[in-house]
């Protein structure tokens, strides 16, 4: 009996196809309107202090490219500064932790047992970039997804906080990733706007 490849494994030899949105997400159409903006060297330098934690924790390119889409759509400037503080305090698990704006809820059902308030700080990058991993390599993109964007309850449910419109929103932006490789270190975001909730 052969050798059972794990998620990350199958990404590792995906890599060379550079189709981040068919690897990822293949039923996803990725057809939301963006635009391509320019935010200066904070962007530009932020960028390059998460590709560094990308290489420390040898992502393979498409989790790059996922947890990259993923930074665009909740930060402006791909810092922890730009997250949503508006929960701290929130005892049922919704405070949003990191430049990733990760959940408590989703950070803990993964099995981090430290300070949350940790997670915004630069150096906690590869601890943030192991908990995404975990969280894809157990329940797959979009289950993942569901879960940053809507907590508990749209990961359960699969539809609820318009889920599908933020997954679509990833999906472009993935697309627009395989086009224009410059995104992964120049001064410019992918924006995509999706519905608030």
């Amino acid at each position: 009996m052969g050798q059972r490849l794990s998620l990350i494994d199958c990404l590792r030899s995906a890599n060379t196809r550079r189709s981040y949105c068919n690897n990822l997400l293949p039923n996803i159409a990725g057809d939301k309107k963006y635009s391509v903006t320019s935010y200066g060297d904070s962007l530009k330098h932020n960028k390059l202090i998460v590709r560094k934690a990308f290489d420390e924790a040898d992502l393979p390119d498409d989790l790059r490219a996922l947890f990259l889409a993923c930074a665009f759509q909740e930060t402006t400037t791909m810092c922890a500064s730009d997250r949503d503080a508006s929960k701290d305090g929130d005892a049922g698990g919704a405070a949003n932790w990191s430049l990733w704006n990760l959940n408590e809820d989703l950070i803990r059902e993964l099995g981090y047992a430290g300070d949350c308030r940790c997670l915004n700080a630069e150096d906690s990058l590869r601890a943030v970039l192991d908990i995404m991993q975990r969280g894809v390599q157990r329940w797959g993109v979009f289950r993942y997804l569901a879960f940053v964007r809507g907590g508990r309850t749209a990961f359960e449910d699969g539809h609820s906080y318009g889920i599908h419109d933020f997954v679509n929103g990833i999906a472009t932006m993935l697309k627009v990733l395989e086009t224009d490789e410059n995104l992964f270190w120049d001064d410019r975001r992918i924006n995509v706007i999706t519905e608030h909730v």
